[in-house]
Order: structure tokens, then C-alpha cells, then sequence
């Protein structure tokens, strides 16, 4: 067998055996701080890529008072502030929400622009 093809075979098969070799799947080696609502932390590994891991925050309509419009002060929300764009016709509402006791009801007739 040409020195080509086995080169071939063997990354297919080290492709199949250890797809996380090959294909450069994230690592998580460590993960420190206090795991709590509110709280920071650390994970620490490889393969995360050069622009690191995509982090997704979520935060909660907690700080606002039912049936007032989205607050867009600082510290409106628990991580910064509400933006304005999503404010207009908003309101603090406990229809559907989800992980609190409170959510965000929108009113798609009124116009944004």
C-alpha cells in the first residue's frame, strides 16, 4: 500500500477513535469560585479557540414593579441595564415567567422606530 494512503487510514481512523483529538473539542480542566446565583467564576482549559469560549448571560426582570414600563437605568436589570430598544412598550409582568417571579411583557403594536 502506498505511504499516502495508510497516512489516510490512519487519520480516519484516529478521526473516529478520538474525535476530540482531531477535531479539537474544549477541555474543561477546572472550574472555580462560588457556583451561586449572582456569584463569579473561573473554568479553565483548552480548546476553547482563540476567541475563547461563547458565554451566555441571562438575567432577570426582578428589580421592576408590575405593570410599569421596562426600567433602562443602570442597574435596571442584574447584570447592567435594559436597552431602550427593547423597553418601548415593555412592562414587568408574572404571565410566563420563568426562573423568578417576574417577566417582561411586550406590546408589539407600539412602534419602535
Amino acid at each position: 500500500m502506498p505511504k499516502q494512503n495508510s497516512k489516510i487510514i490512519l487519520s480516519f481512523i484516529l478521526a473516529l477513535a478520538f474525535p476530540s483529538l482531531v477535531w479539537g473539542a474544549p477541555s474543561i480542566a477546572e472550574v472555580s469560585g462560588n457556583i451561586s446565583d449572582g456569584e463569579s467564576i473561573t473554568i479553565s482549559g483548552s480548546g476553547f479557540g482563540i476567541n475563547g469560549p461563547n458565554v451566555v448571560l441571562f438575567d432577570s426582570f426582578e428589580k421592576g414593579n408590575i405593570g410599569n414600563n421596562i426600567s433602562t437605568v443602570n442597574n435596571s436589570a442584574d447584570i447592567g441595564n435594559w436597552d431602550t430598544l427593547g423597553a418601548v412598550g415593555s412592562t414587568y409582568t408574572t404571565e410566563y415567567a420563568f426562573g423568578g417571579q417576574k417577566a417582561m411583557k411586550i406590546d408589539w403594536s407600539v412602534s419602535w422606530g
